[in-house]
């Protein structure tokens, strides 16, 4: 039996029980009963770490499930983008479904440390394991073929470093210091996505497609679909409620445009703009400068900055460094290195600082001669 996760956008997870295909598959024995009620008594008085909160949570959903009609509660692994294995809980329900809705309690934990009771955050998560079961897509394991594959698969843009775990167990594709990996989309209804991982046993037992092909057309796919670039100041405007006075508006708004932002239409994985050579073009064309930085925001969307307004990268990239560590979520994170887009050479390269900036700059010739005096420099230290 294998189970195919699909990441659903409500932050319930679905998974597909397959029983025409086998893998094995870890457990994690339960906790005693002595030691749960002791952690229990404990969880009362102390502050709980993530292991001892994670037992909690799924005791006193297990006390709860038949209220929703759940009739087990299990725990499962899955790898996750940037966060690679992770441990969660998914819920067989009564009918017995193939989907299976299933939380992470690391999700819930910054909850619990806020202040939020575990019997308050078990309310919610069984809520919301009803609501994602109430409204699985329809959906059969059997459909992933070849012959469908034109209309379901898509490609996501993560960090290289932090998904070393889940490239190896897809087809995937390096660009920069990233990687792509293709997903397959389950459903798209009401703003709700499910989708899941191409894995290599996809592949073989149902896909049937080299890597090449799945790739290709997984990039096709998403790049059809099209990209949005808006300023800065627009998205600002939207952002704002429209009874704001136009003065008040035109304070809070620069009007001078000092960065866009880069995403598709669905504002979901928009990243995968940068693979997109013609779509760079025409930001270039767009912002009116041959050359500009890519500041990767999010999984979502990039942030582009004319060359002009900006005097060293490495501002930049301190301020991506900030924004991540406090408003960006970890699975969520694209990455640190600021891109710096050639328009004349149409080449995106990584560029952090006003050293790298110059190398990139400098003319063909008296970069290699540079080369070579550093390499001369390098050896007379030895």
């Amino acid at each position: 039996m294998v189970e195919k996760n699909l990441a659903s956008k409500n932050g319930v997870d679905l998974r597909v029980i397959t029983p025409n295909l086998t893998v094995g598959q870890g457990s994690i024995e339960d906790t005693p009963k002595e030691v749960g009620h002791n952690m229990a008594e404990l969880g009362k008085t102390a502050v709980l770490s993530a292991a001892e909160f994670a037992v909690l949570l799924k005791a006193e959903l297990e006390k709860h499930a038949s209220e929703y009609g759940i009739k087990e509660v299990s725990e499962v692994h899955a790898t996750k983008p940037n966060l690679g294995s992770v441990t969660g809980f998914t819920a067989t329900f009564e009918d017995n479904g193939n989907v299976r809705p299933t939380v992470y309690p690391d999700n819930y934990f910054e909850d619990y440390k806020n202040g939020k009771s575990i019997s308050e955050i078990s309310e919610d998560v069984l809520k919301g394991m009803k609501s994602a079961h109430d409204h699985t897509p329809d959906f059969s394991i059997d459909s992933v073929s070849r012959e469908s594959a034109q209309d379901h698969l898509y490609i996501v843009l993560l960090n290289k470093k932090m998904n070393k775990e889940l490239a190896e167990k897809c087809p995937s594709m390096d660009f920069q210091d990233l990687v792509a990996i293709p997903r397959w989309k389950v459903s798209d209804k009401d703003g709700q996505v499910a989708s899941m991982a191409v894995t290599h046993d996809l592949q073989a037992n149902l896909l049937h497609m080299t890597d090449e092909e799945i790739l290709d057309m997984a990039k096709k796919n998403t790049i059809d679909k099209g990209f949005v670039l808006k300023g800065m100041s627009q998205v600002m405007r939207e952002m704002i409620s429209p009874d704001v006075p136009e003065e008040i508006v035109a304070e809070m708004v620069p009007a001078d445009e000092m960065m866009y932002v880069l995403t598709n239409e669905s504002k979901m994985n928009g990243a995968t703009a940068l693979l997109d050579k013609e779509t760079l073009a025409s930001v270039r064309d767009t912002i009116g400068e041959e050359n500009f930085y890519i500041i990767p925001s999010s999984i979502h969307e990039v942030l582009i900055v004319p060359e002009s307004k900006i005097t060293d990268p490495a501002d930049l990239k301190q301020m991506c460094k900030e924004v991540n560590a406090t408003n960006v979520a970890l699975d969520e994170q694209l990455g640190e290195n600021i891109y710096r887009y050639d328009g004349t050479k149409h080449k995106l390269s990584i560029c952090n600082s006003l050293e790298e900036l110059k190398k990139q700059t400098m003319p063909r010739g008296m970069k290699e001669t540079a080369d070579i005096t550093n390499k001369v420099t390098n050896m007379r230290r030895m």
